[in-house]
């Protein structure tokens, strides 16, 4: 009786510890089989394979890992997070646990954990030039920019392969620590050795908005446009006040400059001046070719999220080298910064109008002009969306010329491929006169309609820009005299100082 059950309980023995054997020899296989699948990018059969070991071991600490690696390289990384911690309570030691546990948090978007896992990799693994860059990207996606910095610049002397990408976030962290000199030294390195046309294009853009606030930081700044333009109804005077077009078409140059000076330039105030000067000439209607000459005096407060501005400006237009209209402009603004993408502004524009010839003199004004405008950033890279509405009233001289004027707006300025840029707005004005027309027993009313379109791109040089434009304006009127069409387009360069 005791020889049957030694004998069973032997033969038991030998069963369970046969199949023990096998299924830790087909587990080996199947967790072989999973590495090789991972390898080769086929995370179907390497999830399989890591599945079949888990189903007779569960806790066995490198399957979890496997696919744990495996989820996340297909992107599902809830799924990969409880086979990463089940992997870390085993065997936290297991190779590149610690790293693929960190880069798992960095992304789930979690950057506060990935960061502090990543910290925790370098202590053990210094040289891992990977964990630096992802802590470096994790600090600075929670806008811990000054302590991203220095992974960066170290990514960049451990790893050549590295060191485009490394510029391109150190430029950033730079930028947004008021570093904008540094930040666009690493963007223009990155733009001239990047292989990458994004990341190129990328730099380019953050390369021109750097450009641009550093010359707004100045206390100068200086702009020189010239410009081919071909007009198929040429205007009969410098200012649209009146709607008064000539039925005839002509080609013509363009060319302004600008200067402007802040003899005040701190943080929260600038107090400037400035003058501009612009010119028309035409081809053959050299008798409509108008000037404006301005000075200005400006000055801007901060105090955020508000700003506040105030601009006085004197102006002088000429037609066909004699005076036509002097203008003194005042102009106070309010812009309220809602967030890091929405941004609001309303002004108040006065304005006296005295033409100087004597004919004329009907139409001298006093002319108020409210307007709330809205600009939203799509991105960095992407570009922005503007609407705006605005209220005008003339007040003139005769009532005859009193009117008012509703406006409204909206448009865009995106980002295409190879560095151009597509601009693109809409305007709508309706304007109603106060009393009835001189010629004709009736108020008159006007609808405009106008669609102007731009493509530009900076050249080589980040100063210069080349621009193409086009404007459709259609404007409706009760009185046929004031009905008109006018197509105008043409190209020119921008230098900016």
């Amino acid at each position: 009786m005791y020889r049957i059950l030694i004998g069973s309980l032997a033969a038991l023995f030998l069963m369970t510890a046969g199949h023990v054997v096998w299924a830790q020899e087909t587990g080996s296989a199947f967790y072989d089989e999973g590495v090789f699948a991972y390898e080769d990018g086929d995370y179907l059969a390497a999830e399989t394979a890591f599945r079949k070991v888990l189903a007779s071991a569960p806790n066995n600490p490198s399957a979890n890992h496997h696919l744990g690696k495996t989820y996340i390289k297909m992107e599902r990384f809830g799924e990969a997070k409880p086979f990463i911690d089940t992997a870390w309570k085993g065997d936290p030691d297991l190779t590149d646990l610690a790293f693929d546990r960190a880069f798992l948090y960095y992304k789930m978007m979690d950057y506060g954990k990935a960061a502090a896992l990543f910290e925790g990799v370098l202590k053990e693994e210094p040289e891992r030039v990977l964990a630096g860059f992802y802590c470096g990207v994790s600090l600075y996606q929670i806008g811990q920019y000054q302590a991203a910095d220095p992974y960066f610049m170290t990514t960049a002397e451990k790893s050549p392969d590295l060191k485009t990408k490394a510029y391109y976030f150190s430029g950033l962290c730079l930028f947004y620590m008021g570093q904008k000199i540094q930040a666009l030294d690493k963007m223009t390195y990155v733009k001239t050795h990047t292989e990458s046309k994004d990341v190129r294009d990328n730099a380019g853009r953050w390369i021109t908005k750097i450009r641009a606030e550093i010359k707004e930081s100045r206390p100068y700044r200086f702009q020189i446009k010239l410009a081919y333009e071909y007009d198929d109804n040429v205007p009969l005077e410098p200012t649209d006040q009146d709607d008064l077009y000539s039925d005839e078409k002509d080609s013509l140059i363009l060319g302004s400059v600008a200067g402007e000076y802040d003899f005040v330039n701190q943080d929260n105030l600038i107090l400037g001046t400035g003058i501009s000067r612009f010119q028309s000439w035409h081809m053959d209607l050299d008798e409509y070719d108008a000037s404006d000459t301005a000075l200005e005096l400006y000055g801007r407060y901060l105090a955020d999220p508000f700003t506040y501005s105030l601009q006085v400006s004197p102006s002088i237009y000429q037609l066909d080298g004699d005076d036509y209209l002097f203008t003194t402009q005042v102009r106070p603004e309010v812009s309220y910064t809602v967030n890091q993408q929405l941004s609001v502004w309303l002004s108040y524009t006065f304005s006296n109008r005295d033409y100087r010839k004597r004919a004329y003199d009907d139409r001298d004004s006093d002319n108020h002009e409210v307007f709330l405008d809205t600009v939203y950033t799509l991105g960095d890279d992407k570009g922005y969306a503007l609407g705006g509405i605005g209220y005008e009233y003339n007040d003139a001289s005769k009532d005859l010329y009193d009117y008012g004027r509703l406006t409204l707006k909206a448009g865009g300025s995106f980002y295409l491929a190879y560095a151009m840029r597509f601009g693109v707005l809409g305007t709508y004005m309706g304007k109603a006169y106060k009393n009835d027309d001189a010629m004709e027993d009736k108020k008159r009313e006007d609808t405009r309609y106008q669609i102007a379109v731009s493509l530009s791109r900076q050249l080589y040089y980040e100063w210069l820009e080349i621009v193409a434009e086009a404007t459709y304006t259609k404007n409706n009127s009760n009185i046929n005299d004031y009905e008109y069409k006018r197509k105008v387009a043409g190209i020119g360069l921008s230098a900016d100082f």
